[in-house]
């Protein structure tokens, strides 16, 4: 047994050698990108195509009607509803649906309201 305790002190002294040079060591890394990366990451864009549901449209001087007509649809349906200016006409378009079956069943609802009431494919919708 004797012979056996200095063999253990050399072998965990060995072990407490190894296990400090076994520090962390820190380094750089350097990344190199392609001209134009950096503005076609800011280009991205979150919106996506989708439809809107178009309840009016009116000329240039019924840019108020426009509005009290937006103000009227976010608080009775509680939907987003856009103020769009194609000139020479003010559009008020309703809600940003994905799906074409969820803005049909939403236009049938304005549709009580709003008689002339259409679906809008819109190239970009909020989500």
């Amino acid at each position: 047994m004797m012979k056996r305790v200095p063999f253990l002190i050399i072998t965990f002294i060995c072990l407490a050698i190894t296990a400090t040079a076994q520090t962390k060591q820190y380094g750089k890394i350097r990344v190199i990108e392609e001209e134009g990366i950096a503005e076609l990451v800011a280009q991205t864009d979150e919106s996506i195509s989708g439809y809107r549901i178009q309840i009016f449209t009116g000329n240039a001087n019924e840019r108020q009607k426009a509005q009290n007509i937006k103000a009227h649809v976010e608080s009775t349906f509680g939907i987003n509803a856009y103020v769009d200016y194609e000139s020479p006409l003010f559009k008020v378009r309703v809600g940003d649906f994905i799906d074409k079956l969820e803005a049909t069943a939403m236009k049938h609802k304005l549709k009580q309201h709003y008689s002339n009431a259409y679906l809008v494919k819109t190239k970009r919708i909020n989500l």
